[in-house]
């Protein structure tokens, strides 16, 4: 194997057959290829490359962290917060309970920040008991909450 070389612009390692490339954010990736003969495989003068900003996928949107695994367990009149984090902001985010979307309204309250989600009761009762589900696309999180009486 040649020992490797830096491109004098790029910091991009040479002589080992491969290019890597450098991310420049979600969307882009920017990499150089060789356009003379020999390449891959051979070590080659700092001329002679083409640096190209390619398309790029996005990384699949999933559910980063959750209090999924708390103990749901409440009392009436308690407050339940449930949460959970996208790995990106702008995903639309559809909660059920027990099978049929929820309404926001008084007593159920729906919070966007950033890449946080958030379904909250403020004042439970016992009909809250129940499987809730933040569903974002292809990724859920399943809650299960009991509510039971004073």
């Amino acid at each position: 194997m040649l020992p490797s070389r830096r491109h004098p612009r790029l910091g991009a390692g040479l002589g080992d057959g491969a290019l890597p490339g450098r991310r420049a954010g979600w969307g882009r990736f920017s990499h150089c290829a060789g356009e003379r003969a020999g390449w891959p495989g051979r070590a080659l003068p700092n001329e002679g490359y083409r640096c190209v900003v390619s398309p790029c996928p996005e990384p699949p949107m999933r559910i980063v962290s959750s209090n999924e695994d708390a103990a749901h367990r409440y009392l009436a009149a308690e407050r339940v917060v449930l949460a959970c984090e996208l790995s990106r902001a702008d995903v639309p985010v559809q909660w059920y309970k027990d099978g049929v979307e929820v309404e926001e309204g008084e007593s159920l309250i729906l919070e966007r920040q950033g890449p946080h989600r958030r379904l909250v009761i403020p004042l439970a009762r016992p009909q809250d008991t129940g499987e809730f589900v933040c569903d974002a696309g292809g990724d859920s999180v399943f809650y299960n909450i009991t509510v039971t009486g004073r």
